[in-house]
């Protein structure tokens, strides 16, 4: 009767699902830089090691080599392109940007959309009766000496 030694389960570094099984598996270091730094920043504070591995999915997914990219900081944007920057800059906070960092195009074109529904929503936000708020009193006391003067 021998020990019957359990077998070592390895987990994907980002999802954390096993992939013992998995037919394809990929050493998280030997991707692309763009990659590696994705998942890096994605699993901070932990330490990306020689033998972690990810799984088809994590590396598909972080992966925009294949897929339509845009840079983040462009030359001399338009107003529209800088209200995105913004707030991609906003999202991504603390972390800063660099001229290098790009986005997937579906994300620029979510990022479009966000802002022309927060531009949209101001738009059509009633503008406040600004004499109507003058007149009014801005807290109990004035109210109580209003009330009394009168």
């Amino acid at each position: 009767m021998g020990s019957r030694v359990k077998p070592t389960r390895i987990l994907c570094v980002n999802c954390s699902i096993c992939v013992n099984k998995l037919r394809r598996r990929y050493p998280a270091l030997v991707q692309d830089s763009r990659v590696t730094a994705i998942i890096c920043s994605w699993v901070y504070p932990q330490i990306v090691l020689e033998e972690d591995v990810i799984c088809e999915a994590c590396r598909d997914t972080n992966s925009i080599l294949n897929r339509r990219s845009d840079k983040i900081l462009r030359e001399n944007p338009n107003e529209m392109q800088q209200s995105i920057i913004d707030l991609i800059t906003s999202k991504l906070a603390p972390r800063e940007i660099s001229s290098l960092d790009r986005i997937c195009h579906t994300c620029w074109v979510r990022s479009q959309r966000e802002i022309i529904r927060g531009n949209l929503h101001n738009e059509n936000r009633p503008l406040a009766d600004i004499t109507n708020i003058e007149n009014q009193p801005s807290n109990q006391y004035e109210n109580q000496y209003i009330a009394h003067i009168q």
